[in-house]
Parts: C-alpha cells; structure tokens; sequence
C-alpha cells in the first residue's frame, strides 16, 4: 500500500483540527487515518512549509468564527428550548464552543492567575463578617 502524500492544504487543515482537538495528538491522527508519528512531526515543524501555516491559521480563524456562531446560537436558543433541555445543558454546550474558541486563539481555557489581591479578599471577607454580625438573632434583639 502507497504512502499517503499529504498536500499543504491537508497538513493545514489537520493542524488546525489538533487545535481546536485540545492539541489531542492520537485522537486528530486516528480522526484523519494517518500514523501519529507523522502529526508529531508536523507539530515540531518537519515538512511543514510558510504555506501549511497560513492555510493552518486560515483554518483555525474559520473554525473560530464557527465555534463563535454556534456559541451565540445556542445561548440566544436558550429561552426557546428551555422545555427539551434544561439550563445547565444549554450554558455547557455554549461553554464548550466558548472553550474551543479560546483554544483556536491561543488563549488560555482556565483563569491561571488570581485577580482578585489579597487586601481585596481582606476588604470583602470584613465587611461580610460585619454584615453576619448585624444579622445575629442577638444583634436584633437588642
């Protein structure tokens, strides 16, 4: 049996389907029937020129605005659909779209970093304990 000669386009295209795979290297070869050895190839830059990475990045920008689109679908759905799935069904189908987006931009899928400072957690930790106080039965009663 003959090798598989794979064109620009198609490296392109199966790049940017790892991707948006979560970088899943045997799930995206046995998607395409191809050895994983050659993905992992592909992934360190053998065999793949200037034009497999703009065909990559073509692909990964359409896969984006899909993802976007079907995220918006589904959330602008939600209210009509309420009745066949319920909530938490429909905001995790968005979630995922929205994760998958994230990926295809190169962005991180999770918070990595604490945003909130440690005066700020301080400040609101004080003012719930103050406000915990004021709801005591004793403090109402007196």
């Amino acid at each position: 049996m003959a090798r598989k000669q794979w064109t620009e386009n198609e490296k392109g295209a199966v790049l940017a389907w790892y991707e948006a795979n979560g970088c899943q290297l045997r799930k995206t070869a046995r998607q395409f029937k191809m050895q994983a050895s050659t993905l992992m190839r592909w992934v360190r830059g053998e065999g793949v020129n200037a034009d497999v990475r703009a065909t990559q990045q073509e692909k990964n920008a359409r896969h984006d605005a899909l993802l976007e689109n079907e995220a918006r679908a589904a959330i602008l759905a939600a209210p009509d659909v309420r009745e066949d799935a319920n909530y938490a069904q429909l905001l995790t189908g968005a979630a995922i779209c929205i994760d998958k987006m994230q990926l295809l931009r190169n962005k991180p899928t999770a918070i990595n970093e604490d945003r909130i400072s440690v005066e700020d957690k301080r400040r609101a930790l004080r003012e719930f304990l103050l406000n915990e106080e004021e709801c005591q039965p004793s403090a109402i009663l007196n």
